[in-house]
């Protein structure tokens, strides 16, 4: 007995299997891009609300900042992922629809003698001598209009043959009962649910090829991209470095101020003040929150404490102090007089609420009441864009 392996040239059985494979892989992507955070958090806005045509100052940097926010939620490269995947179990399902079905044939001899099953061997015998009149190929011609040959004439007659010694020889019948051939034991074939164009001559080197770059360059890429990216990151989605930043800066006592500085020490603003960003207008921000903080009293809503415009003055990483900056001036709600830093104050807002939510994790860590609290205060102060060392109820509205 031999063994050999099929591959699917017809198209039978591939199809369903790279199916599977791909809705495993679409529906779940699908699914996490479909329900986006924005989305999720955007469930709130079916409640009732009064409509009202007021538009805030600067509503078009802000819608321009919340698009922004919503690019970096949809990533382009899963989109892309899932629309390949779309596109693969579409032309599957119309390979599975335009395919015509194979149906496995059964060797069966009594449907070869056309007899019943419960035919007697006097019956099969005569039966036998019947079609031997009619089906021999001594007294049979082929007939154009039926496509008959001698070869296909030939062929039916070792079938009623067969079928014939089958019923009727005791070696071959028993060929029958236990493997279900007259020839006994047949050779193994074993179908493999990929196209034969993998195996194809002149395709076994690109198939190696791909392989190759598969197991050898892109499953290594992808564990150490996996393996590095947890190493970089915490389970907070914070960079491991701004983690320890902000660790540096916590004390058992903290005010909100204090709060406002470990927050600003995360290397995540890098990525919106960058390149000639670092620069770019920090002489006029500092100016215009110094002499708001300094033309205002301590129970006005502009104002910082003596401390953190000292904290301001000492900072001498660029990027660090013209996001110190930043967040105190989104939180003054001070007029910046300039387009490019009213975008960017409203672009660092949300990294400085997901910071603020890591720096809380620190805060209960160590389980001490005034970093805990201050913490709280900011990320309602954030989302209200109301100074936190002020209890301002009208501003909150």
């Amino acid at each position: 007995m031999s063994s050999e392996y099929n591959y699917d040239a017809d198209a039978q059985f591939f199809p369903f299997f790279v199916l599977t494979v791909s809705s495993l892989i679409t529906l779940p992507l699908t699914y996490s891009l479909l329900r986006s955070p924005s989305d999720v958090a955007g469930t709130s806005s079916k409640a009732a609300h009064i409509a009202s045509p007021y538009t805030p100052k600067n509503a078009d940097i802000i819608q321009t900042s919340r698009a922004k926010q919503k690019r970096k939620e949809l990533r382009l490269k899963r989109m892309l992922t899932a629309a390949t995947g779309w596109l693969t179990m579409a032309y599957m399902i119309y390979l599975m629809y335009v395919t015509a079905r194979s149906q496995p044939t059964v060797w069966n001899p009594y449907d070869i003698l056309d007899i019943g099953m419960s035919a007697s061997e006097k019956q099969i015998n005569s039966r036998y001598r019947k079609l031997s009149v009619t089906m021999h190929p001594d007294k049979r011609q082929p007939n154009p209009a039926l496509n008959e040959t001698v070869e296909s004439i030939n062929d039916a007659w070792v079938e009623i043959v067969k079928a014939y010694k089958a019923l009727t020889d005791e070696e071959i019948r028993n060929n029958y009962i236990q493997y279900g051939n007259p020839d006994g034991k047949q050779s193994t074939s074993f179908g493999i649910a990929l196209p034969s164009i993998l195996v194809a001559e002149g395709s076994g080197k690109y198939v190696l090829v791909f392989y190759g770059a598969l197991l050898g360059i892109g499953l290594p890429w992808l564990v150490g991209k996996w393996w590095y990216g947890m190493q970089k990151m915490t389970r907070e989605r914070v960079l491991v470095t701004s983690a320890g930043n902000m660790f540096t800066e916590y004390r058992e006592r903290m005010d909100d101020g204090d709060v406002v500085n470990a927050v600003s020490s995360a290397l995540e603003y890098r990525d919106v003040l960058h390149g000639t960003k670092e620069h770019s207008g920090l002489g006029k921000l500092e100016k215009l929150l110094l002499q708001a903080s300094e033309a205002s009293t301590e129970d006005e809503n502009s104002a910082m404490r003596p401390k953190d415009r000292k904290r301001l003055e000492d900072l001498d990483d660029p990027v660090r102090r013209k996001t110190f900056a930043m967040v105190w001036a989104y939180l003054t709600r001070l007029d910046l007089d300039d387009r490019t830093l009213e975008a960017e104050k409203y672009e660092l807002a949300p990294t400085a609420l997901q910071l603020n939510e890591a720096f809380l994790s620190i805060c209960l860590a160590y389980g001490f009441t005034a970093p805990v609290l201050s913490s709280y205060r900011l990320s309602q102060s954030l989302v209200q864009a109301v100074p936190p060392t002020q209890r301002l109820p009208l501003m909150q509205l």
